[in-house]
């Protein structure tokens, strides 16, 4: 039964995007953001490492806004996605929802340096060329994987010569095997766990999936001290490096990092949350193929849009009109 807990854990990361355990959707997101952020501020190591990356060591070194950006830079609350999701990119071919958090203005006028955030889904269909353009032209330093040791038996890991890699789990697969031990098998009647449809209901059932999910990565022991340990990698950077960060897509525990970053810089929530949410555009083709998937799967069509909502309909969430 711990290896169905874990398949289904698998499968919730694999289906969808980044939001509520599956699919970007802001409302949920966000409430599960904001406690969440508290919750990581409370732990030490990182709020220090925090502090010391906002202030502007040479490991978190920010590009200095041109002058005359801060009387005229845009509110906060404005313009909150800056740059295209093109410009986002970072050009790998053989790996999803790879982009960087570069190029977002900071509270105090600054801009995140580009080039040193990287973000991206599971690394291990990179080709040559992906290895070859992290390395010569993003001086690729350190990557860190926040998968469980499963899912890394399932796609090994990828090893460049000379990078740096770190396995941070974010997941407690102690507490994922004591949360399956209180299903019961009245839970599981009618479900079949075969499937990636149905270990996705095991996972909801368990309450691995939802918007609970974002608090449970960051206020428990395990989240906690990864994220901690990810800043002080972060910290730790060699001058002119990068670092890399993933987990299976890209979206849940990747998303959450990318937020402590751009929080910890003074990014305005608007655009920290904007940012969460192009992994709908990155991973639009995959959307659309898990749809389907459902979809022949026989799934309610009411559960499909609880996770895969369309494109029209994160454009009016996200104030698409505007």
């Amino acid at each position: 039964m711990k290896r169905l807990m874990i398949a289904a854990m698998i499968a919730a990361a694999a289906v969808g995007t980044a939001g509520c355990g599956a699919q970007n959707t802001p409302e949920p997101a966000q409430s599960a953001a904001e406690p969440a952020a508290e919750a990581v501020a409370d732990t030490t190591a990182a709020a220090a490492a925090a502090g010391e990356y906002a202030s502007g060591t040479e490991a978190a070194e920010m590009d200095e806004a041109a002058p005359g950006a801060e009387e005229e830079a845009a509110p906060a609350e404005t313009d909150a996605i800056q740059e295209s999701t093109a410009e986002k990119g970072i050009g790998l071919e053989g790996v999803n929802n790879a982009r960087e958090l570069g190029g977002y203005q900071t509270a105090d006028g600054k801009t995140v340096k580009k080039g040193v955030f990287l973000r991206t889904a599971a690394l291990g269909d990179a080709t040559d060329a992906d290895i070859a353009r992290l390395k010569e032209e993003y001086h690729l330093a350190t990557i860190v994987d926040f998968r469980m040791a499963r899912e890394q038996e399932q796609s090994p890991e990828l090893t460049i010569e000379g990078v740096k890699n770190v396995h941070i789990p974010i997941i407690d697969e102690t507490e994922m095997a004591e949360k399956q031990s209180s299903l019961t098998p009245e839970d599981l009647e009618g479900i079949d766990v075969t499937t990636k449809v149905g270990q996705l209901r095991v996972a909801m059932k368990a309450g691995f999936v939802g918007p609970q999910m974002y608090v449970d990565f960051l206020s428990g022991d395990v989240g906690k001290a990864g994220y901690a340990k990810f800043f002080q990698e972060i910290l730790s950077l060699p001058e002119g490096g990068s670092i890399l960060f993933h987990c299976s897509q890209g979206k849940d525990r990747t998303g959450c990092g990318a937020m402590l970053i751009l929080s910890a810089l003074g990014v305005d929530k608007e655009t920290i949350m904007e940012d969460f949410l192009l992994t709908n555009q990155f991973n639009e083709k995959l959307i659309a193929g898990e749809r389907q998937m459902l979809a022949e799967e026989g799934l309610d069509p009411g559960f499909v849009e609880l996770f895969l909502p369309r494109g029209d309909v994160e454009a009016e969430q996200r104030g698409g009109g505007s």
